[in-house]
């Protein structure tokens, strides 16, 4: 393995750290030395802070830390930080081959076990006899070994961990796995298309906190409100203290505790806010490095125009931010959520009620989707009951085909999405 190298050139290149880390995991590196130096260099590139010789020094060496001798040696091996990425690729192709055989190898038999290990036997040798031909058919070699790879290691430890739908609107109270979305499935790609002031941001939060209260890891993207506009969503939510209250501190005395209970809540659950990513490549770049410490389960986009080059054409640049999407999907094994405008003439237009509101500035979104979801609110109405009702529409849902209208109620005092009305 090229520990010294790899570790050196990215002394010499920090730039470099995300092409190594596309490929290289720290399990596969030969020492304890580089597998606490890569894990430290990691955190310091999320956390923002300058890589060298010295600030990772600083992090890793100590007691019963990294070697300094060793350190300096990846610095005085490493010649150039060119290839850096190209043997991380290399190498991680070699291991995941040597992993696969190992654990198809320890394997035991058992009868209740047999069809499906008559399957994993069929897997490898499909995996030895057409690996090449797959590579060339347009695979990534290290996509189709990761896909073994999970695979037999979820079926060898029993450990698969399975996300259920507990979020209003979506959840089949009888069975979390006949759900609208069934979260369980890797790969999933939803959009949830809306008109603004619908409520599609209160509708991602009750989502998130929905499912991170019942283990979800949840990645939330957001240039519209941002880490402070979700922190004050989900203390409205979890406090009970109007949400316009909270942003306007127009709060007494009594109302403070509440709030901070709220917030402590919100920061110890599995819920990470991103603000000021405006491209899917940052996106895939953060996701990369928080693999390395956790399994992102649920990713939501709010929203997808957000990630587009407004300067370019936004039709195109929101298709493609909308396969890119679908790829993470699939990549990264979760569900996708991403949130998209309409244009409101066609969303209040009762003559489109049957078909696909138009995705404001794109036409293939609804084409890319798992699960594509339309909501609407008569906003106009100002009778407070029927102000609250949203009318959440399923008009795509390709692996289930579980399309339909139910009313769902916007509590928008508390940012909050329910099954029944709240007085």
């Amino acid at each position: 393995m090229y520990s010294l190298p790899i570790i050196g050139s990215i002394f010499i290149n920090p730039k470099c750290l995300g092409s190594v880390i596309e490929h290289i995991r720290p399990a596969m590196l030969d020492s304890a030395n580089a597998r606490k130096t890569l894990q430290a260099m990691i955190m310091m590139d999320i956390a923002g802070e300058p890589i060298d010789l010295t600030t990772v020094a600083s992090k890793v060496c100590g007691q019963n830390g990294v070697d300094p001798v060793w350190l300096t040696k990846c610095l005085e091996e490493t010649a150039t930080a060119v290839n850096a990425p190209y043997y991380a690729k290399q190498q991680y192709e070699y291991w995941a081959k040597r992993e696969l055989k190992t654990m198809c190898g320890n394997l035991t038999f058992d009868g209740s076990l047999s069809d499906t290990l008559g399957d994993m036997a069929g897997i490898l040798s499909d995996f030895e006899q057409n690996y090449t031909a797959k590579k060339r058919a347009g695979a990534e070699a290290g996509t189709i070994t990761e896909d073994y790879l999970q695979w037999i290691s979820g079926i060898k430890s029993g450990k698969i961990k399975t996300i259920k739908c507990h979020t209003p609107g979506l959840v089949d109270p009888y069975d979390a796995y006949k759900s609208i979305i069934p979260f369980w499935m890797g790969g999933l790609y939803m959009v949830i298309s809306a008109y603004s002031t619908v409520g599609k941001s209160a509708y991602l939060a009750t989502l998130a906190a929905c499912e991170a209260e019942a283990g979800a890891n949840v990645i939330i993207f957001s240039n519209e409100m941002g880490r402070l506009g979700y922190a004050t969503r989900f203390a409205a939510y979890y406090s009970n203290i109007p949400y316009g209250h909270i942003l306007q501190n127009k709060l007494d005395g009594h109302q403070e505790k509440p709030i901070d209970d709220a917030l402590i809540r919100y920061s110890t659950m599995p819920i990470w806010t991103y603000e000021r990513v405006r491209s899917i490549k940052e996106v895939k770049a953060i996701l990369k490095k928080l693999s390395y410490s956790m399994k992102p389960d649920i990713i939501l986009i709010d929203y997808l125009q957000n990630m587009v080059d407004k300067s370019q054409e936004v039709k195109s640049q929101t298709d493609r931010a909308s396969q890119e999407l679908m790829h993470i999907a699939q990549d990264f094994d979760c569900s996708v959520v991403a949130a998209s405008q309409v244009d409101n003439s066609t969303a209040r237009n009762p003559d489109q009620n049957q078909n696909f509101m138009a995705v404001k500035g794109s036409g293939d979104v609804s084409a890319d989707a798992v699960i594509f979801m339309e909501l609407t609110r008569d906003t106009l109405n100002y009778d407070k009951d029927k102000q609250r009702i949203i009318t959440r529409t399923v008009k795509k849902n390709r692996d289930f085909g579980r399309v339909g209208k139910k009313e769902i109620y916007f509590n928008k005092s508390f940012s909050r999405i329910t099954n029944e009305i709240e007085d």
